[in-house]
């Protein structure tokens, strides 16, 4: 559980403008609730749940927003891992603009998806293969919206990642359709999502770059990780077993 209170006091003028220096004023209160573990066995598959409940609420006007709920946003989820799969459900509903004018478009959001980490492996047959340390991720995501004039569904996206491990590198593709466009006025489906991350394994550890556009919204990442190596029998002798002084 966790409360805030934000509160900006200005009176002052920018050159630039309240979008750059934000300087309008704001009294707003928030709040959230979350609660995760485990719910149970399935056969023998453990299964495991999560449920978040946030809201937001404005005590003065912000922008052209009136005063007032500013978000009530409800997310939950369910988890079963069968190995070497697992497959979750989740859902987001935003209520607050069914409650009030100053709230956010109302819109409840679906998604099924299944991973499986470490697949696939491209030369399994070999004395050290190449198991990729991302996962394969296949997804469905679709979207309702809510808001008066504009019911219907906004999104219907099939998503996909694929690892490919090689001995000194691993690539992981993502592409993401929206077939939202077929179904409602018959053209083609939209790309909505496309992104990369490239793993650079070397003897001192390894550097992932990834670039991801969602919905045109653009995100970059990078991370390192000291203790991967490729393959013990590509590696130089000299780093194997270091020569004794």
């Amino acid at each position: 559980m966790s409360l805030g209170y934000d509160a900006r006091f200005t009176n002052s003028a920018s050159p630039f403008g309240p979008s750059v220096d934000r300087l309008a004023p704001l009294q707003r209160a928030s709040g959230s609730v979350s609660l995760s573990g485990g719910l149970g066995q399935l056969g023998a598959s453990p299964l495991s749940g999560n449920l978040n409940l946030r809201s937001s609420y404005d005590l003065l006007p912000s922008g052209s927003t009136p005063a007032g709920l500013k978000e009530l946003r409800l997310a939950g989820g369910v988890s079963l891992s069968k190995e070497p799969w697992t497959v979750s459900v989740s859902s987001v509903a935003e209520l607050s603009g069914l409650l009030a004018t100053s709230g956010r478009d109302p819109y409840l959001q679906l998604g099924v998806s299944g991973e499986r980490f470490g697949w696939p492996v491209l030369n399994a047959g070999a004395a050290n293969p190449n198991v990729p340390h991302g996962s394969l991720e296949l997804g469905v995501l679709t979207s309702y919206s809510f808001k008066t004039g504009s019911e219907g569904f906004t999104r219907l996206e099939l998503r996909a990642g694929l690892p490919l491990a090689f001995d000194e590198f691993e690539l992981r593709p993502f592409l993401a359709f929206d077939f939202a466009p077929t179904f409602i006025s018959g053209l083609a489906p939209r790309w909505s999502g496309y992104g990369l991350d490239a793993t650079f394994i070397t003897c001192c550890g390894s550097l992932t770059l990834g670039v991801l556009n969602d919905r045109g919204s653009w995100g970059a990442s990078i991370g390192v990780d000291l203790e991967r190596r490729p393959p013990v029998a590509d590696l130089p002798a000299a780093v194997i077993m270091p020569p004794v002084k």
